[in-house]
């Protein structure tokens, strides 16, 4: 077998860090937690699988002698990332790896590359272009609002759909929902990405560049100049969430990010997981949030420096909740939209009119 060539270590470092979210180390197949390098002609291929996402990263290097090999995935990512050198020597002899790495070398095992999984074809169906930061900025926005559920998996990922409108990217856990819309160029689609897929390519995500998305039944695949990505799509119809969107409004609370995330950080110290929390709001002439903690018989309460027009509105939220939204943002003011009882709570931020967040309120029981 043969294979021995020279590489940045930056650049093999930066190929191997976005493997890592693709890598299974808990496989009951060692191939799964492996990584396959592929030299040939000045270039390195750098693939990664688990069965269900597949990643392919092409970085330069000077090839002494082309050939492909395997190699533990997470031990050969912290060796190069550890070491003390700008260039690394990766040689095979027969079955085993030698790896210098500057002070001194290592020496791994190889698997058959024959055995590496093959690279699924993905019909050539582009759905959507887009720059890798606004995909990027979308997913970040939109991920906070999804599930960690075993039982519906549809929730564990992001929907994202395309038709003559633009594109929308859509995620919920049954209490909370992100939507982010875009007025853009695309095919008429619909699919669920994993949980796992949308941490790679949040992890993928380095610099700013064209990223084409192609879908063909059951896979997708993202295209960019250095790597290509082919996920696995989540069966099962992702809830109808157009439904939950109120139209008409029957109140406003206006107030700046930091002064309402202070105040929900300062009335949530009462909190704790083990303790049961009721966290109200009232929204009116002088709006309050309040927190009552019934576990240890604790209260608190404070004003709010923001401004309400409409009707008068007591409700329970999650203070969390409402946080996972906030912290998503520095400065900036925010915008609450109450749509009457038993009706959902739309959140969103003056500089991205297209971002919603969508929280239901909770009832507030009289005395």
């Amino acid at each position: 077998m043969q294979f021995n060539i020279k590489v940045k270590r930056t650049n093999l470092m930066e190929a191997l860090r976005c493997q890592q979210s693709v890598l299974d180390r808990k496989a009951t197949q060692s191939i799964f937690s492996h990584v396959k390098l592929d030299a040939s002609n000045g270039k390195l291929n750098i693939e990664g699988s688990d069965g269900n996402l597949m990643l392919k990263y092409q970085i330069d290097c000077e090839t002494i002698a082309n050939g492909a090999i395997t190699l533990p995935g997470h031990i050969l990512y912290n060796l190069v990332r550890k070491s003390n050198k700008e260039f690394l020597n990766i040689k095979c002899s027969n079955d085993s790896v030698e790896i210098d790495y500057g002070s001194g070398s290592f020496n791994l095992n190889t698997l058959d590359p024959e055995d590496f999984p093959k690279i699924p074809e993905v019909a050539d169906s582009l759905v959507f272009k887009i720059f890798s930061t606004d995909l990027l900025e979308k997913i970040k926005m939109v991920k906070i609002a999804m599930a960690n559920d075993e039982i519906r998996a549809h929730f564990n990922g992001i929907h994202i759909e395309g038709d003559e409108d633009g594109l929308r990217f859509v995620a919920t856990d049954g209490h909370k929902m992100a939507v982010f819309t875009e007025k853009m160029d695309c095919n008429k689609f619909d699919m669920i990405l994993s949980r796992k897929s949308v941490e790679t390519i949040v992890a993928l995500i380095s610099h700013e560049e064209e990223i084409c998305c192609y879908k063909d039944n059951n896979q997708v695949m993202f295209k960019a100049k250095n790597f290509f990505f082919i996920s696995r799509l989540v069966n099962g119809s992702f809830p109808d969430y157009k439904a939950l969107i109120p139209n008409s409004i029957e109140g406003i609370f206006q107030d700046s990010i930091g002064n309402l995330k202070s105040s929900l950080d300062r009335i949530s110290i009462l909190s704790s997981q083990l303790s049961r929390i009721i966290t109200t709001v009232k929204l009116q002439d002088e709006s309050i949030i309040k927190c009552d903690n019934i576990s240890h018989g604790w209260s608190g309460e404070e004003k709010l420096e923001g401004e309400y027009k409409g009707s008068d509105f007591a409700f329970n939220i999650d203070a969390n909740i409402w946080l996972d939204f906030l912290r998503l943002f520095e400065d900036g003011k925010t915008k609450l939209e109450y749509h009457g009882i038993n009706k959902a709570i739309l959140m969103k931020h003056e500089n991205y009119n297209n971002f919603t967040y969508i929280t239901m309120p909770g009832i507030v029981n009289s005395d």
